[in-house]
């Protein structure tokens, strides 16, 4: 992978394109929305799908410069790779070959390109998926898991229940299935539990180096919240975080298991603000809830009728927005630029 270009160089390397603004920001858009619904795309393929949408507005040049330059930049939820970064006995130096990856699609270690080999070998001799622009253009965010479809896939997926038995690939039985710690999870939820994959356990034995297997170990038995941490390179002024859960009880526990590490965290998900505004101990801002925007007159921004008509046994229906003066709930956090951490929290309500 190149090395990220300092933003004052990137801002050059944008400007030599000679197009404007309008155009760097069409350019983008497009490239998530390629990385968002295709997974993996190569640049002459995604032209391709760039002029079915947009004719000739940007040239086939500068559509492939422009990969050669997004490429450099830091930050983006997708990367653009080299064909031979991913595909070692490629030899290919041609930038339309380069590859738009999603980066939810590249892991680390000795697998890190296996999702997108499979990615590219599933899309083998198919055509790419052309939807109505305005659908295509709606995969700029990766907003699956806030439809009712991806909730429901979540929930499905957290209630299975493991038969406690690793297999290969094969389906043959290699032995007990374990959690992280080495006890048997048989019956559990795979929502309860966190296991190493069977990558992840390659991994480890891969490594002849003791030191190696051992951070190896560490890093894949870590707490999610770590993991994030410690992937950060260049360390930011404010590291804030939202938890969305139900319970109080898990929100209030993960902000002391970060207190100090991170500059603020707060709650949602219940729509009702709490009055337990806080700096933790070692400088982290808290809340549980932050609260709603929406009509004030609602069952969370919906109708009262229509939700009361629901609890009553009514038949379920597409919610219908609730009318009327609205409010916005939240909380204002004063950080200190210098340690990075919370002075102070405020809850605001206005009406």
């Amino acid at each position: 992978m190149m090395k990220p270009l300092s933003p004052k160089t990137l801002e050059k390397k944008y400007a030599e394109l000679g197009l404007s603004e309008a155009k760097l920001r069409l350019l983008h858009t497009y490239f998530r929305c390629f990385s968002n619904l295709y997974g993996v795309i190569s640049v002459r393929e995604a032209w391709d799908v760039f002029k079915h949408y947009e004719g000739l507005s940007v040239h086939k040049k500068d559509f492939v410069a422009f990969s050669g330059v997004v490429q450099r930049e830091a930050g983006l939820p997708y990367s653009v790779y080299e064909l031979q970064e991913v595909f070692r006995d490629e030899e290919s130096d041609i930038p339309q070959d380069r590859l738009i990856v999603n980066n939810d699609l590249v892991m680390t270690g000795y697998h890190r390109f296996i999702q997108i080999y499979a990615t590219v070998e599933r899309q083998e001799d198919k055509p790419h998926y052309l939807p109505e622009k305005s659908v295509f253009l709606s995969f700029v965010e990766d907003r699956f898991y806030l439809t009712p479809q991806g909730k429901d896939m979540a929930s499905f997926v957290g209630n299975l229940r493991t038969g406690g038995t690793m297999r290969k690939h094969d389906k043959t039985p290699t032995g007990p299935l374990l959690d992280v710690y080495g006890k048997p999870v048989l019956g559990k939820r795979l929502s309860e539990f966190v296991f190493r994959t069977q990558m992840e356990a390659f991994e480890i034995e891969y490594f002849k180096d003791e030191h190696k297997k051992r951070k190896l170990e560490e890093e894949y038995t870590a707490v999610a919240a770590d993991k994030l941490l410690k992937a950060q390179t260049d360390k930011p002024t404010f590291t804030l975080v939202e938890f969305h859960a139900g319970a109080t009880s898990e929100k209030l526990a993960l902000a002391y298991y970060l207190d100090g590490r991170v500059s603020a965290l707060w709650g949602t998900h219940t729509h009702v603000p709490t009055a337990d505004m806080q700096v933790f101990p070692k400088g982290t801002g808290y809340v549980t809830d932050l609260g709603m925007t929406g009509p004030i007159r609602s069952v969370l921004g919906i109708r009262p009728e229509q939700s009361v008509e629901f609890f009553l046994g009514g038949l379920p229906g597409r919610y219908r927005t609730a009318e009327g003066a609205c409010k916005l709930q939240g909380a204002i956090f004063t950080l200190d630029s210098g340690t990075g951490l919370c002075v102070g929290v405020e809850r605001i309500e206005v009406l």
